[in-house]
């Protein structure tokens, strides 16, 4: 609890700890949201800027969360039935609300589940603000835009007649020791890494999931897919103001 509470009130961080129990929305949500779901040490107070628009506005009943699977195992597009534990207590998977996806042809898929974090990084915001929080996790792995196309068009088909807010997560360019990506010479890293990932930035907030394919291409990104398929919901349902609401590089966070 305290390294949740320690996100918010970060210097990279909005502030303030939002009041808890947040209070509960009474209908959706005005807004989705993307979400790093890189470690505590370096994204919390990045994500913290978000949880607080969640409870500014009331926890909804359900919260639909699109991860990636980082290794690609098993079904590209899966489900997770099974209950979700963090050192804050358990969270139930909302089983109707599964059901709907299950019976369009979703399978329930635990094995890439069980090796992840980009859902699981999410729950201490959640649990923090709304300890009964239901979820549905969906892992996606490599799709094709038609596949992502689909699921976005199958998420609002069942989520416009639901209370439910939806949180996908991704990160960006992975640079400097230990990954392939490097400076020039001469180049500070977190100068390069800004760099590369302003194109990405400016077509998530252009809501174009063209120019973000284009841009994840030609740049690097990690975590492509959910954030297509939630630009994708946002366009069909007409959420056209797309807002940054805190961008950080890690190494700025945790030197």
């Amino acid at each position: 609890m305290l390294e949740v509470e320690s996100a918010y009130t970060s210097r990279h961080g909005p502030g303030a700890v939002p009041s808890v129990p947040a209070r509960t929305a009474k209908t959706a949500p005005p807004f989705m949201l993307l979400v790093s779901h890189g470690a505590s040490c370096d994204s919390f107070p990045v994500v913290a800027h978000a949880f607080q628009q969640v409870a500014a506005h009331g926890v909804s009943p359900t919260v639909l969360l699109l991860g990636t699977n980082h290794r690609c195992i098993g079904e590209r597009i899966a489900l997770s039935r099974c209950p979700w534990r963090t050192p804050l207590g358990t969270l139930e998977v909302d089983g109707e609300l599964l059901s709907k996806f299950v019976s369009l042809g979703y399978p329930v898929d635990e094995r890439g589940h069980a090796q992840e974090h980009s859902i699981e990084n999410q729950l201490p915001f959640l649990q923090h603000l709304a300890p009964k929080v239901r979820i549905v996790p969906i892992g996606l792995s490599q799709l094709t835009l038609a596949e992502a196309e689909k699921l976005a068009s199958d998420m609002v088909a069942i989520i416009q007649r639901e209370n439910v807010l939806v949180v996908a997560t991704t990160d960006y360019l992975h640079a400097g020791e230990g990954y392939y990506d490097q400076p020039p010479r001469g180049m500070h890293l977190h100068e390069f890494i800004r760099k590369r990932d302003a194109p990405v930035l400016e077509a998530i907030q252009q809501c174009s999931t063209e120019e973000l394919i284009r841009a994840s291409g030609q740049t690097g990104m990690c975590g492509l897919w959910p954030a297509v398929v939630i630009l994708t919901c946002a366009k069909l349902m007409r959420f056209t103001n797309c807002q940054l609401l805190k961008y950080a590089v890690s190494g700025e966070i945790f030197p």
